[in-house]
């Protein structure tokens, strides 16, 4: 059993690691390719938007799959390893929910973003006049699902937080980090906190790595 429990942190450690990569990855090619353009910017030119989707297509799809899909199946595996890490409490498992119900939108949205943009280009090429409504609807659908803010993810973060103090489960600064996220997280619930979304994108890199280090080589000594 004990050799099983120091499986499952390693392997949502490493896991914990490729999340953190996935934001990384996210926020740097959207700072590198896509701000110029504001792609997804609902108050933007839809037009210029749009000629990059057709013309960018295959580069888009893999963004997408890698910020919504990758991340997902990632976010689950950690959250296995972490469960095994985590006392057997009422809080853990309700971070484990909302770990899940997380796993879930994303997974959709990547789904939406990925199957939704190949049947807008269709649609722009048989009826250019709906394309831009479409794209405008399609962009609605994935924000309301995993890119508008990021409150179930500050959520599932405040848990753990709350979950890894009742038996310091997690090193201080992985707990106390978790908190700082997780706020932040929250905060874009509110339009006007909206700014908050760059600390938790980027405060979630280092948690999600660090955390995941310590799953992988440090979390599997905790239960042998």
């Amino acid at each position: 059993m004990s050799f099983l429990l120091a499986s499952r942190e390693r392997t949502g450690g490493l896991a914990g690691i490729l999340a953190g990569l996935t934001f990384l990855f996210g926020m740097v090619f959207y700072l590198a390719f896509l701000t110029q353009i504001q792609f997804g910017n609902l108050s933007a030119d839809i037009t210029s938007q749009l000629i990059y989707l057709q013309e960018h297509s295959s580069f888009l799809y893999t963004w997408y799959f890698v910020i919504y899909l990758v991340f997902g199946f990632a976010l689950l595996t950690m959250q296995f390893g972490l469960s095994a890490l985590l006392p057997g409490t009422a809080l853990s498992r309700a971070a484990s929910l909302v770990a899940f119900l997380w796993v879930a939108l994303v997974i959709a949205a990547g789904l939406v973003a990925t199957v939704g943009h190949d049947m807008v280009i269709t649609l722009a090429d048989v009826h250019p006049e709906l394309a831009p409504q479409a794209f405008v609807s399609l962009h609605v659908v994935i924000n309301g699902l995993g890119g508008g803010n990021e409150l179930v993810g500050g959520v599932w973060l405040i848990l753990v937080f709350c979950a890894a103090r009742q038996r310091q489960s997690l090193p201080e600064a992985i707990q106390w980090g978790a908190l700082v996220v997780g706020m932040a997280g929250t905060a874009t619930a509110l339009p006007q906190l909206s700014g908050f979304g760059a600390a938790f994108g980027l405060g979630g890199i280092l948690w999600f790595v660090a955390t995941g280090m310590h799953l992988a080589f440090n979390g599997a000594g905790h239960t042998s």
